[in-house]
């Protein structure tokens, strides 16, 4: 077989053709790497996800987008809020099974009991009747009622993964779901150069409309070929360096009094890790790949929680990984700043020139600082994946800077 025979092949593997949705999707979608990510690793290890963030950020888009990618499957959309009865969820009882056999059955076709994936928007705003509902749904994959001979029945549910957003986090009523859900993330606006790139990408794609991508188009993969995927999760080996690495996090995190995992979780973020691996196209874990392991760590969304989370985990991922995000935090701080200073010169060409120049010049600073820190790694046997990931997505910052140069108008 030719070398060009043997990539054929690899590019049509299962893995191949999730990796290729990944990357579709974070072409299209800006500053939603690990929304995109999380939501493909709650698939692959059939837990579920919450996108917690306000409105109009993407998380719907996001998600309909990457169950849309897989072939036959069945998905289930509601929209919750305070009067959403329990029959929204499972369907309405059968009424002729009532009258003609004096049993209870529902008519489930269309509604949770029958999806294979759920995307279940603004989630934490039902009665606790709900709730209770879909904890049994999410967690047993069992859908279970009590007859009128009150004897309880239950149907297995071929639900694989549910996304879960909100624009808030639940309140003290459904913290049991907190329990049940293996990842957490915030998903914040968009940062002053994502918005510049969007708002470009927009005015290019209206003067040329066969420029517009359509996330909802493009590679997908079969309900068969994800289970191959799924498979992989369970062999996939943790080094006992990563495990004294994820220990290591813990202990910190204790001593930070921000530890809150129960034994469920610890072994739920387990799961997240493999499926992660999986996602990244190996069968053995790094210690990089702890990175993922934040999202699974905190229930409180204060930023400054968050950030020292993502500090303690970047340091035992590898010392290196944290000085290149400090200088991707530093470059994106650089990025936002030249673009507020130029906002306010639109009439002033120089001056808006100069300003351009000189944050530009900061940035490839930054980048080369990176760069640098990269090769280092590189050397020193570091996986360095996502370290290129910070490095592609401090390019994409950079970005917005030199388009504004090149464009001369706001």
């Amino acid at each position: 077989m030719t070398a060009s025979a043997v990539q054929t092949a690899l590019d049509l593997t299962p893995l191949a053709k999730l990796r290729n949705i990944q990357r579709e999707l974070n072409e299209f979608f800006l500053e939603r790497r690990w929304e995109i990510d999380l939501t493909l690793v709650g698939i692959i290890s059939k837990r579920h996800v919450a996108l917690i963030g306000g409105a109009g950020q993407g998380k719907t888009s996001v998600t309909r987008s990457i169950f849309s990618r897989i072939e036959n499957s069945n998905l289930f959309h509601v929209q919750m809020n305070s009067f959403t009865q329990p029959e929204e969820l499972h369907g309405p009882m059968n009424l002729t099974a009532f009258r003609d056999r004096g049993v209870l059955e529902f008519n489930t076709a269309g509604y949770l009991p029958w999806a294979h994936f759920g995307y279940l928007d603004e989630a934490f705003k039902g009665s606790s009747a709900v709730l209770n509902v879909m904890l049994t749904l999410l967690e047993e994959r069992l859908f279970k009622w009590t007859d009128t001979d009150n004897i309880v029945r239950m149907m297995p549910v071929p639900l694989i993964s549910a996304i879960l957003t909100s624009n808030e986090m639940p309140q003290r009523e459904s913290l049991a779901f907190q329990d049940r859900i293996m990842a957490w993330r915030l998903v914040a606006p968009l940062s002053r150069a994502g918005m510049t790139n969007l708002r470009l990408r927009d005015r290019e794609w209206r003067r040329d409309p066969e420029k517009r991508v359509n996330p909802f188009k493009g590679t997908t993969i079969s309900l068969g070929e994800l289970a191959q995927i799924q498979s992989l999760v369970h062999t996939v080996t943790i080094p006992g360096s990563v495990m004294d690495a994820w220990e290591d996090i813990l202990t910190d995190l204790q001593q930070e009094e921000l530890l809150n995992l129960s034994p469920r979780r610890d072994l739920q973020a387990q799961d997240l890790l493999r499926a992660y691996v999986v996602l990244q196209g190996r069968m053995e874990a790094m210690a990089s790949d702890l990175l993922v392991m934040t999202h699974a760590l905190w229930h409180d969304p204060d930023i400054k929680v968050l950030r020292k989370i993502d500090l303690i985990v970047m340091k035992h991922c590898h010392e290196l990984l944290g000085q290149c995000q400090e200088a991707y935090d530093a470059l994106v701080d650089e990025v936002q700043a030249t673009l507020t200073a130029i906002s306010s010169l639109t009439n002033q060409p120089a001056q808006r020139a100069s300003q351009l120049l000189n944050g530009s010049t900061k940035v490839k600073a930054a980048l080369q600082k990176i760069e640098s820190l990269i090769k280092r790694a590189q050397r020193e046997g570091h996986d360095i994946s996502e370290m290129n990931r910070i490095l592609a997505d401090g390019k994409l910052q950079h970005e917005s800077i030199l388009k504004a140069q090149r464009a001369h108008t706001w």
